[in-house]
């Protein structure tokens, strides 16, 4: 048998995600990009996070996506924003927990966010991606803990405590100036990021085919130091489940609305909106997971 080559931890982390038909990770390099690129034929300028912030980028590429979206709801945009600008960041921090207990070093010296011809934000990149892992060689990892990018860390209580704080660090400043832009509360627009490091960890578990009970926890485990930690939030996500007795389906609710209803009333109430009825919600899930697929959105304990 030919050994296998120890990878770095994000290499190994983007291999875990590979199956996924839902995976949207920002670009790892470890180099910077460079200042102006052309991707899919139109012209992207790169900016450093800290830069970004002193430039005036938030509001900048806000009013870009406003002239985009033709929505008047500050809420709503505000969301749509903080996707933005934190989908792939935070899918990569959850996924890298679950997945692969590890945790990408998220920085405002890191994090590259790009913009494009029209203003609007586009996929960030981390360069250089460096991450934190449990203690434990290559051989049960997979990962090569000897590399100088790597933070060995004892537990996962410090490798909890150790990603809150960079995440913290590194999004608390681009929320605190959507906030300030916006005038859209604080615990509103941190909602976007709790709510997404429990969806980001139950998709994957329901792809993969694990328990998504268990995966839950992780998310809850996690969302709890990151709240210790400093990040305010009003209500978290919740578990619910449906379908049939014997063999429900499991999926979760939102602790925080995205307020698409409000920017487009035939829109409706999301089926994982908090302000969504239960005995409403419950056949749009079934509907939405059929028997056939409560495999992929199950609990097994």
């Amino acid at each position: 048998m030919v050994a296998t080559q120890p990878l770095a931890p994000l290499d190994a982390l983007v291999d875990a995600c590979a199956p996924l038909p839902f995976a949207p990770l920002p670009q790892l390099t470890d180099e910077p990009p460079a200042r102006h690129e052309t991707q899919d034929g139109r012209a992207i300028t790169w900016y450093r996070a800290d830069d970004f912030l002193a430039a005036g980028g938030v509001p900048d590429s806000y009013a870009a996506m406003v002239r985009r979206e033709g929505v008047s709801y500050r809420p709503a945009l505000a969301m749509r924003y903080m996707r933005a600008l934190f989908r792939e960041l935070t899918f990569l921090l959850a996924a890298g927990l679950y997945l692969r207990d590890c945790a990408a070093e998220l920085s405002g010296d890191r994090l590259w966010l790009s913009v494009d011809e029209d203003g609007c934000l586009r996929t960030p990149r981390l360069a250089p991606a460096r991450a934190a892992v449990l203690a434990g060689g290559p051989d049960d990892r997979g990962v090569d803990v000897e590399r100088p990018e790597v933070t060995v860390l004892a537990d996962r209580a410090e490798l909890h405590g150790w990603a809150s704080e960079r995440l913290i660090a590194c999004a608390g400043p681009l929320i605190d100036e959507l906030h300030r832009h916006t005038r859209v509360g604080r615990r509103v627009l941190w909602g976007y990021v709790f709510d997404c490091l429990h969806f980001y960890m139950l998709n994957p578990a329901r792809w993969l085919g694990a328990d998504m009970t268990s995966a839950w926890r992780r998310a809850e485990e996690f969302a709890e130091v990151l709240g210790a930690s400093g990040a305010p939030t009003r209500k978290k996500p919740r578990m619910v489940t449906f379908g049939e007795a014997d063999r429900p389906g499991v999926w979760a609710v939102r602790g925080t609305c995205c307020f698409d209803y409000r920017a487009d009333p035939e829109h409706g109430y999301c089926v994982t909106c908090p302000l969504e009825r239960d005995e409403v919600r419950e056949p749009r899930l079934v509907t939405a997971f059929p028997s056939s697929e409560y495999g992929m959105a199950r609990s097994d304990g």
